[in-house]
């Protein structure tokens, strides 16, 4: 009986891309979107480093403060977390050591904490020695991108990514939550749980109006994000749709909801991600194929949140067909003819 050799599922197809051109250049055609890329001279390594927490200067973490106000939306860090500072601080009192290092940028002369927030205050509140990986970066951008390859891996929430993101669609978001006269202080990136709107969510309701993935597609939010933000770069009518879509769900999820609020004295519960996608699909139907953003009137927008509260069915995204059903009674679309 002759024996064969097995065959290593994989390995070729692995040494044959990272060997050749051809190989590689068919799987970057295939692909839908791409890693984050950060070149070795964009973020130079320096070094391990041992700090006392005092002698890196405030602020040193990446909520862009001075002092007590904030000067910038350039944050892409936490806030303190209380009972895993606490964890930490357990440690540390106990003579243990934290296995993870702190990770800093040196940048504009000054020290900031890229990933390790939490260990930081767990090394401050205790004086103790803190050690960290440094790097030099040249710019808040290069930063974002090394925090984003550290903790695309980690349980690092979606809504944390997506603050932590460059660009148009990222900045648009970010300006509502800071100008929009309905969606100011609405959307939740990481930090504020009782928000309105989920990150994440908004920009996965985005793709879907606008044709780019449906409802239940299963894509990282990170990965959806830069996809989107390369199809609005190449289009500005893409970016305008983005905007007009952020006002419907003003109008639908925030301005009828003010009036519920102001009734019931109460303050309204996070809109479910379901509900959300729902009317995102309803509303590709309506755009799809269009030259103009048909909008729904007054008392259609208050149906829709009428419908979308009404309807007593699970919160989990893949549900999203069934308050699209109820809000299109709503909100009806034309049957186009064949």
């Amino acid at each position: 009986m002759v024996k064969t050799r097995k065959k290593r599922q994989g390995s070729r197809n692995k040494r044959s891309m990272a060997e050749s051109d051809a190989m590689l250049q068919a799987n970057l055609k295939k692909r839908e979107d791409m890693p984050t890329v950060l070149r070795a001279d964009e973020a130079v390594y320096i070094g391990e480093q041992v700090f006392q927490p005092e002698d890196l200067g405030e602020p040193i973490i990446n909520i862009a403060s001075e002092g007590n106000e904030l000067v910038g939306r350039d944050w892409y860090q936490r806030v303190r977390m209380g009972s895993e500072v606490n964890d930490l601080i357990v440690v540390l009192k106990a003579g243990g050591i934290i296995p993870q290092k702190v990770t800093l940028s040196k940048r504009d002369g000054r020290y900031w904490i890229v990933d390790g927030q939490q260990r930081f205050w767990a090394h401050a509140d205790t004086n103790t020695p803190m050690p960290a990986d440094v790097y030099q970066c040249e710019t808040i951008e290069q930063e974002k991108r090394l925090f984003e390859i550290m903790n695309t891996r980690r349980g690092v929430s979606a809504n944390t990514m997506i603050g932590a993101k460059g660009g148009w669609l990222t900045d648009l978001l970010l300006t509502a939550n800071d100008e929009h006269p309905d969606l100011r202080s609405t959307f939740n990136f990481g930090r504020h749980h009782a928000r309105l709107f989920s990150a994440s969510s908004m920009i996965r309701a985005i793709g879907v109006a606008l044709g780019e993935i449906s409802p239940n597609r299963s894509i990282p939010s990170v990965r959806l994000v830069n996809r989107l933000t390369a199809k609005g770069e190449e289009s500005e009518t893409f970016q305008k749709r983005s905007e007009l879509f952020l006002d419907l769900a003003a109008r639908v999820f925030v301005t009828n909801r003010k009036a519920v609020r102001d009734k019931l004295k109460s303050r309204p519960k996070p809109v479910k991600a379901a509900a959300l996608l729902g009317m995102a699909a309803l509303v590709r139907d309506h755009w799809s194929g269009e030259p103009f953003c048909l909008m729904p009137s007054e008392q259609q927008a208050q149906s829709l949140l009428t419908y979308a509260n009404r309807v007593d069915a699970p919160t989990g995204r893949r549900y999203y067909v069934v308050y699209e059903e109820a809000m299109r009674e709503a909100w009806p679309t034309k049957v186009k003819a064949a």
